[in-house]
């Protein structure tokens, strides 16, 4: 009961922290004494991490599974050396034989792992509370209820909030309507100053099915949003053993204001989330069941996330770096120490399907890196560090990119309700609290992974340029990391009301949390429907008066002569949403025109600068 009680007592401390931070007169020093009281409180009462014990020795590999492991690393080969061999052409039999090496991969894995059961070497849980079973029909409807729930606040009147459509996002649908034309595969563009082309052909797929208009393009971010809650669903369910828990998780990720705008603009980081769950499923299935298909997977995903935005880049790094800790640890300590060749054969793994997955994007890469590298280039806060003659830039923006979560957030109207912290007062409260206990046993494998995965989410605010920090685009990816380490926070304290209660009270505790859920939903909802999308620079935002021309011209007759402001002619909205080509307007040449016409003939200005 003691520990319930001062777990508890942590929690309303770190409330009162995070709502005394976000008040208007705000004194910062006072949160952070709350907070460290929090903390400290936090700290005392709860339990370590548990400790990973090693694996048994791996079996060999099955013929059957060795042989297409050889197939595909040969294809795997012969594709890159098609692609190195014609450059710029990703098309032929080249592209074929890598699909089919990728899939072959994944394929040996699951071969091999097929019949084998499932190593557990973790003791037994109890069954009650926390982890009381849920029966499978309760479940499966509970998780679509709350699907449905992220799909209807991802799609309600879409294609009106947000109206209009920025230029980055109709120059994607523009890119989705060169694939559909049949323009041969590309795995890298130039559009947006640079990106990979996964994202587009979504597009393109879901233009070929419904239709290419404002309605299907935004439809894209929605759907990857959804499907990102069922991703984390099951990582959160497999780390924490409670589909309760998991359930309750969701809910709250599916309210993050944060992943709602994003889910709602159509930009390729909405991808980032979905890959980042996916890959710690794996990985984390990896290293406690040591199966190959989930290593196969760990490769596989950093491999298709390359494929997303240019902020995943880091992951690699971040991944390589817990590969060195983990294989330091399996050396460092005795009862893990048999398993070194098996962990090993698994990274060893993961980089082989990584090396045969990305290998279109690879070749693109080794071939265009100053193009590849630009964009970074152009907003590293080195240039800022070198025209202020100082550090003074980095620390800036260390300070922002510390106090977005919780205190300000982003300050562009595009991506956040201007200034807001990125996190509701519950979430911002619980991160701290979990960050805590991470960084108090970053000794220990899991903790170790949230932490560094925090500070290479955090360095993208860091490391880009100052006067866009903090940028909410690039650190999204955290967003799996954060509703994790709130997860973490959860998990002790109804760990500890089950010590305390055993199987009494839980009708209501289960009852208590879900009121609390509903309260962050309807925070969060009313937030973003309520005060953002009505605010005037948001709506400005998203290029109205270009998407309103483009929308004009698609109502107009076809034989019909457009003549446009250079304004509004050359912006990606006009044609994307116009659905046809138009004339930049030239009032020395067009006004009065100089030769007859037979169609109609319509002028588009500026409008009146009042």
């Amino acid at each position: 009961m003691r520990r319930l009680t001062l777990l508890l007592l942590a929690l309303a401390v770190a409330l009162w922290a995070e709502g005394t931070a976000r008040a208007p007169d705000a004194v910062l020093r006072d949160a952070v004494i709350l907070y460290a009281v929090a903390v400290g409180l936090f700290l005392i009462a709860a339990t370590p991490p548990e400790r990973w014990p090693a694996l048994a020795p791996r079996p060999s590999w099955r013929p059957t599974a060795k042989g297409l492991l050889v197939g595909a690393v040969t294809l795997g080969v012969a594709a890159w050396a098609g692609f190195w061999a014609r450059p710029d052409v990703y098309t032929g039999w080249p592209l074929g034989a890598w699909l089919l090496a990728t899939a072959l991969i994944l394929l040996a894995a699951a071969w091999d792992d097929r019949g084998r059961p499932l190593e557990n070497p973790f003791p037994p849980r109890p069954r009650y509370g926390l982890r009381a079973p849920l029966a499978r029909r309760t479940e499966l409807a509970l998780l679509a209820l709350l699907l449905l729930l992220a799909l209807f606040l991802r799609t309600w009147q879409l294609d009106r909030i947000p109206y209009g459509c920025q230029s980055d996002e109709c120059n994607n649908a523009l890119d989705a309507l060169r694939w559909l034309q049949g323009e041969p595969y590309q795995p890298y563009v130039g559009t947006n100053e640079g990106q990979a082309t996964l994202f587009t052909y979504l597009i393109a797929g879901l233009f070929a099915l419904l239709g290419p208009d404002l309605l299907t393009l935004r439809l894209a971010p929605a759907l990857v949003g959804t499907v990102t809650l069922l991703a984390f669903y099951a990582l959160a369910r497999w780390r924490f053993d409670s589909p309760r828990l998991a359930l309750l998780l969701t809910a709250l990720f599916a309210a993050s204001r944060w992943h709602l705008t994003f889910s709602r603009i159509v930009y390729e980081l909405i991808m980032v989330p979905l890959v980042m769950a996916l890959l710690l499923w794996s990985l984390l299935r990896a290293l406690r069941h040591g199966r190959r298909l989930d290593w196969a997977l760990v490769g596989f995903f950093l491999a298709l996330g390359l494929n997303t935005y240019t902020a995943f880049r880091v992951v690699p790094f971040w991944i390589a770096l817990f590969a060195l800790y983990w294989l330091v640890g399996d050396l460092l300590h005795p009862q893990r120490r048999r398993q070194t060749t098996r962990d090993l054969e698994g990274w060893g793994l993961a980089l082989l399907t990584f090396g045969v997955a990305v290998a279109p994007l690879g070749v693109y890469i080794l071939r265009h890196w100053d193009q590849f590298t630009s964009r970074m280039r152009h907003i590293s806060v080195w240039n800022d560090v070198a025209q202020a003659g100082s550090w003074a830039p980095v620390w800036q923006n260390l300070r922002k990119a510390l106090l977005m979560f919780n205190v300000q957030g982003d300050m562009a109207p595009l991506n956040n309700l201007p200034g807001a912290p990125m996190l509701d007062l519950f979430a911002g409260a619980l991160l701290v609290l979990g960050l805590a206990y991470a960084v108090r046993y970053l000794n220990r494998p899991l903790p170790f992974l949230y932490v560094t995965s925090m500070m290479f989410q955090v360095s993208l605010v860091v490391l880009t340029v100052a006067h866009e920090a903090p940028n909410a685009r690039r650190p999204i990816g955290a967003l799996v990391l954060i509703y994790l380490l709130i997860g973490e926070v959860l998990a002790q304290v109804w760990d500890a009301f089950d010590a305390a209660w055993a199987r009494m009270g839980q009708r209501a505790w289960q009852a208590l949390l879900a009121l609390t859920a509903l309260a962050v939903i309807a925070t969060n909802v009313h937030l973003y429907f309520g005060v953002q999308a009505r605010r005037v620079d948001v709506q400005l935002a998203y290029s109205p008066n270009e998407s309103a021309v483009g929308l004009y011209i698609r109502t107009l007759p076809p034989n019909t002569r457009v003549y446009v402001t250079r304004a509004y002619s050359h912006h990606s909205a006009v044609r994307f949403l116009g659905g046809r080509d138009v004339i930049p307007l030239n009032l020395s040449q067009h006004v009065p025109l100089r030769e007859p016409v037979q169609e109609d003939v319509v002028y588009i200005l500026d409008p009146p600068l009042k």
